[in-house]
């Protein structure tokens, strides 16, 4: 997906759920990468940040970084870096199945919106079939080594695994996943989001409605109502989380 399309997912996919942007809103990619997507909201007008622990390479990222759009996160911590109620809305595209401090993380987000500001977050659910990272079947759950071994030695790798031993390749996998992953199922995203967030809504089908690979699977929800629950479950978590409520 093209940098600027993805912004849009997220914006029509808030607005579906009853939160549109307002005009001139200002908006931070949190976890941007190598920084396209801020760029390509630039390129639109759209008053936009980002920010992330380290940036990947891109031909945007040290323009972006020296105008003080993209700011890095200090290793170790999660402080956001930017001052209070900075934000009309945070976007974030998977991120949340990396957070190891959910408390601290949900705070900063908190801390950095504005009181009627919105956060959308699009991450894999734990019970999603293939490991995104990895790409070893339920490896989101079974995280042991003799497992990760087991599909190694089956001779599932990364592109950057060819060449490497079945043993290099579940060990990699393993301190990958026990120190850079945090799958957690829906109870445990409901009891986090909600000590933070007066607001919390689990938006699957209105990203379907506005995700081009989604778009047949909303159609067909009109049909069979338990596909979004489907989707939530064994693929995407959408979470759209609120500042203040309606009535505040």
């Amino acid at each position: 997906m093209q940098p600027y399309q993805l912004y849009h997912l997220f914006c029509n996919t808030a607005r579906d759920c009853g939160y549109p942007l307002p005009s001139q809103a200002t908006i931070l990619d949190l976890g941007c990468g190598n920084g396209n997507v801020v760029q390509a909201c630039r390129d639109h007008g759209i008053h936009a940040f980002g920010c992330d622990i380290k940036f990947k390479p891109g031909p945007h990222a040290a323009e972006l970084e020296r105008k003080g759009w993209m700011r890095k996160i200090e290793p170790g911590q999660y402080r956001i870096p930017f001052e209070d109620e900075t934000f009309d809305f945070i976007m974030s595209f998977m991120v949340f199945e990396h957070i190891r401090d959910y408390p601290t993380t949900l705070q900063e987000i908190c801390r950095v919106l504005r009181p009627q500001g919105v956060n959308l977050n699009i991450f894999p659910s734990r019970y999603t079939p293939i490991e995104p990272h990895v790409f070893v079947p339920l490896a989101t759950v079974f995280q042991q080594y003799p497992w990760l071994r087991l599909w190694a030695s089956l001779g599932v790798r990364k592109a950057n695994q060819k060449g490497m031993s079945a043993r290099e390749t579940a060990a990699e996998n393993y301190h990958y996943l026990n120190h850079y992953t945090n799958y957690l199922n829906r109870k445990q995203l409901e009891d986090y989001f909600c000590a933070c967030f007066c607001r919390v809504e689990f938006a699957t089908q209105a990203y379907l409605k506005n995700s081009r690979r989604g778009r047949l699977i909303y159609a067909l929800s009109r049909y069979l109502p338990f596909l979004p629950d489907l989707v939530s479950t064994f693929r995407t978590r959408v979470v759209l989380l609120r500042k203040a409520c309606d009535d505040q």
